[in-house]
């Protein structure tokens, strides 16, 4: 899994609280919550030099971690640029969540390593997140590498829906898209995560939910 780089470990600490508390920082009170499930895959290499235990994952995987669980707390950004057709998507750590939870690590084949975590979501954060439509995004690789392969499809999904999102919208509208678009992926959900058995190829299967930061 390879994120956007969160270079200094003490961005973690303060965000966990270990230094003092972020302002992003998103507690659940007595309040109802869905318990959202993700996973993270490497390659034995890329940890090769990391010190973890069976409780205690790397710091990498931790950093990564963080970040993934900040796309379902405050969503995943993107920027748009329409006259050169690109489009930037952002994963980094704008919220955590002290609920966060390390659920622990198995070996898949061809020695890649799977951590699982947990994560809290507030319904009421969840249904803000998830008004008005949702789009679909499908990513395929080919790559033989089985980290590679998931980060590459997950990616495309995200950018399709993104793409399809602005779209739609704008056709809508019957207005011309911006020149310069920013907004989020508020939420998404995983349809499919898995290497076809047929193909081979990795497919990441997405429904999204985007809104646009217009101005």
């Amino acid at each position: 899994m390879r994120l956007t780089s969160i270079a200094p470990i003490v961005l973690l600490l303060v965000l966990v609280g270990l230094i003092g508390p972020a302002r992003s920082q998103i507690e659940i009170p007595d309040e109802s919550a869905d318990t959202i499930e993700f996973m993270l895959i490497y390659s034995s290499f890329d940890l090769a030099f990391d010190v973890w235990t069976d409780t205690e994952p790397p710091d990498t995987v931790i950093l990564d971690a963080y970040a993934v669980a900040s796309g379902f707390l405050a969503g995943i950004p993107f920027h748009y640029e329409r006259n050169r057709d690109r489009l930037t998507i952002i994963e980094q750590v704008d919220a955590a969540s002290d609920s966060l939870v390390f659920k622990g690590h198995s070996i898949l084949d061809g020695g890649y390593l799977r951590f699982d975590y947990e994560l809290d979501v507030k319904q009421s954060d969840f249904q803000d997140a998830t008004t008005g439509s949702s789009y679909a995004g499908h990513g395929s690789c080919e790559l033989a590498a089985l980290d590679e392969a998931r980060d590459e499809a997950r990616m495309s999904a995200f950018e399709e829906a993104i793409r399809t999102a602005i779209t739609e919208t704008y056709t809508r509208r019957n207005q011309p898209i911006p020149g310069v678009l920013d907004g989020r992926i508020s939420w998404h959900e995983i349809v499919r995560d898995e290497r076809d058995p047929e193909t081979g190829n990795y497919i990441f299967d997405i429904n999204a939910w985007v809104k646009f930061d217009e101005r």
